[in-house]
């Protein structure tokens, strides 16, 4: 399990629901990985995300650990972020929504480690001539793009190491579970500077939807990784700006 796989992955699920599950071939899982690809998102969803975990040693290393999630609904979104990562505090969380009389409406707050203290902010597009790229620093679309990686079931086609061991797994129509286990022997060569030593990674589809990964390993370097991830489609999600926006908006037009 090369290095790049290592910082992806996600805390080993107990995969208890597997001793009921058949194992099938690559061709099989082909056919609903390209169904899976071809399926809309829908537009209420719920994705909580853990990485907890290191990587590197001496001066290079670095820790993590994060919680993330997206919601997303018919009139907009929602990410947050919170946790650290080699020693640098997060603690963002925005909401775009559609359909104001500002337009889309942006709105960020963020804990200011040099302020001690949260500060919000808005920016709209009917308001704001830099609407497209505000607030980009704090990464809302890579916390989406995590979750639309996923959906996407882009770990199918990993390119595994020899002593990688992928199965797949489906007991009804649209599902399929994907499941890598390492193991790498004492002695054996490997390529990369950090690779994984042992343990399993597992993404979870049902209906053509992507809906958990668990991942727990341990690397050459002695690092553990782990992350957890589950997404909801069922539960509505109602978004709304919090109730004080409208005193941050800078007219700028």
């Amino acid at each position: 399990m090369k290095n790049k796989r290592l910082l992806l992955l996600i805390p080993f699920f107990a995969l208890s629901a597997c001793n009921n599950m058949k194992e099938i071939d690559g061709n099989k899982a082909k056919e609903i990985v390209d169904a899976i690809r071809k399926k809309e998102t829908p537009d209420n969803l719920t994705f909580d995300l853990i990485n907890k975990g290191q990587s590197g040693q001496g001066k290079d290393r670095f820790e993590v650990d994060l919680t993330y999630k997206y919601q997303l609904s018919t009139n907009g979104y929602y990410v947050m972020l919170k946790g650290t990562q080699s020693g640098q505090k997060h603690d963002v969380e925005m909401y775009v929504i559609k359909g104001t009389t500002h337009g889309e409406v942006k709105y960020v707050r963020y804990f200011d480690e040099a302020k001690n203290d949260y500060v919000k902010a808005v920016s709209t597009s009917k308001d704001n001539a830099d609407y497209e790229t505000a607030f980009n620093e704090f990464t809302a679309d890579r916390i989406i793009s995590i979750y639309q990686n996923y959906a996407k079931a882009n770990i199918y086609d990993a390119v595994d190491d020899p002593w990688d061991t992928r199965k797949y797994y489906s007991s009804k129509e649209g599902e399929l579970i994907i499941e890598f286990t390492t193991d790498l022997k004492p002695g054996t060569p490997y390529e990369y500077a950090e690779t994984a030593v042992s343990g399993k990674v597992t993404h979870k589809f049902e209906d053509y939807l992507f809906t958990s990964i668990y991942s727990d390993t341990v690397s050459t370097l002695n690092n553990t990784w782990l992350t957890d991830g589950t997404v909801d489609y069922k539960t509505e999600v109602k978004l709304a700006l919090p109730s004080d926006w409208e005193s941050y908006i800078k007219i700028e037009r």
